[in-house]
């Protein structure tokens, strides 16, 4: 008989505000003393054809005329990165497998396509670029087998509470498998809204986007709706928010200039709206998966619509789920849509004209190997090494990102 796991329910107020409902174990939570950082937290892709990008690294047996540059970097995302790479060698095409985020320390690969500058290694403040080969096409997502972690928990928590953090990881090695949320980074770091930017985006709502994107969470408690509010977030974004804030600085630069909403979201790149599109797509999935967790218990077993997926670094078949905004799947949580449209005051959206969707398993093997107090474990393509730290350090789990993710680490 396959085993099957209750939902032990989430004491994170972050947590549920992202549909993350459940754990897995119900141990005692340790508590990070330090959050995530370059040198507690390392990342390395794992691609079809070249392998786990993981020092030391072999020359790719590719031929053709685009460079693959071996992109190491820490305190910048991947999407900065590029943009001073195109900056720096100005080429017709930059191509990326995955997105990291700045907090890790992360070894990815990048095509780059006819430069006006070659360089065989860039230094940046943030990043390293090297030049390790040659390919005949541009990266593709179906190309990306997984990631492969290496995590210091003594660079995280403090001695007390190691043996905590090593009796959860222990019981997960013995389950063999972890809830695969899409976690906190999905929905931003220092502010994880983007699934609310999604909503009202998809609504065609656009002076909510910017209401969200200027007030973030208070939008949801305070009211926020007449033009002076939102000049004067602006005009506070454009003189003292920080480094990060470059999106809402770009949209509010538009919205100081046209007084326009519609202008303004307009003028983002096209890649960070499919972004917040997607986002609302992973919330959705988030609170299915909590809901079928809590009604069903959880393992490797599909159930009504799910379908059976594959593993392709363990080669295990789970369940998964497709979910969009019209599917059977979708629908069953229109109560959450409704009331999500309802707390921003968006009326009359029919949100099923969006045609996007996610397939996605609902939970992913996991083998850790365990030296003192570094694990190291691969998941495959879209699995968040989060999901094993939020069931080691369960409602402090926020605080691994930054101090002002406090909100999740206490019920309000």
């Amino acid at each position: 008989m396959v085993a099957m796991y209750r939902c032990i329910d989430s004491r994170s107020h972050i947590d549920r505000l992202l549909g993350m409902g459940c754990y897995l174990t119900d141990t005692d939570p340790a508590k990070p003393v330090y959050p995530l950082s370059q040198y507690s937290f390392y990342v390395y892709e794992y691609i079809e054809g070249i392998g786990v990008l993981r020092p030391p690294i072999l020359p790719p047996r590719s031929r053709g005329g685009l460079h693959i540059y071996l992109l190491i970097k820490g305190g910048v995302d991947t999407y900065n990165a590029i943009n001073t790479i195109r900056r720096i060698m100005r080429p017709r095409r930059v191509s990326y497998y995955g997105l990291k985020d700045s907090r890790a320390r992360s070894y990815q690969a990048i095509i780059v396509e006819d430069p006006e500058r070659l360089y065989t290694y860039i230094y940046d403040r943030y990043f390293e670029a090297i030049l390790i080969g040659a390919a005949y096409r541009h990266a593709e997502r179906k190309d990306l087998v997984g990631n492969c972690f290496k995590i210091f928990l003594d660079r995280i928590s403090d001695d007390r509470d190691l043996g905590k953090a090593l009796i959860t990881i222990d019981r997960i090695s013995e389950i063999g498998y972890i809830p695969n949320y899409y976690s906190y980074q999905r929905f931003g770091v220092s502010r994880p809204i983007t699934h609310l930017l999604g909503l009202a985006i998809a609504c065609r709502s656009y002076k909510t986007v910017l209401e969200i994107m200027v007030h973030g969470f208070k939008i949801l408690s305070a009211g926020f709706s007449g033009d002076k509010d939102l000049l004067e977030g602006c005009a506070r974004i454009l003189s003292s928010a920080p480094r990060w804030m470059n999106i809402e600085r770009r949209a509010c630069s538009e919205y100081m200039r046209s007084k326009d909403p519609v202008r303004s979201v307009k003028s983002l790149p096209k890649e960070y709206i499919s972004l917040y599109i997607s986002a609302l797509l992973s919330y959705l999935f988030n609170i299915y998966l909590s809901k079928r967790w809590r009604d069903h218990g959880i393992g490797l077993e599909p159930i009504g619509s799910e379908i059976q997926m594959l593993s392709r670094i363990y080669g295990a078949k789970i369940p998964g789920v497709k979910i969009s905004l019209s599917n059977d799947a979708g629908m069953m949580l229109k109560e959450e849509i409704d009331l999500m449209m309802e707390i921003l005051g968006i009326k009359g959206c029919d949100v099923r004209r969006v045609r996007t969707y996610i397939e996605r398993p609902i939970l992913l093997p996991i083998a850790i190997d365990r030296r003192t107090w570094s694990l190291e474990f691969c998941l495959d393509k879209g699995g968040y090494a989060t999901n094993l730290l939020r069931e080691v350090f369960k409602e402090h789990s926020p605080s691994l990102f930054s101090p002002n993710l406090d909100l999740g680490s206490h019920d309000q």
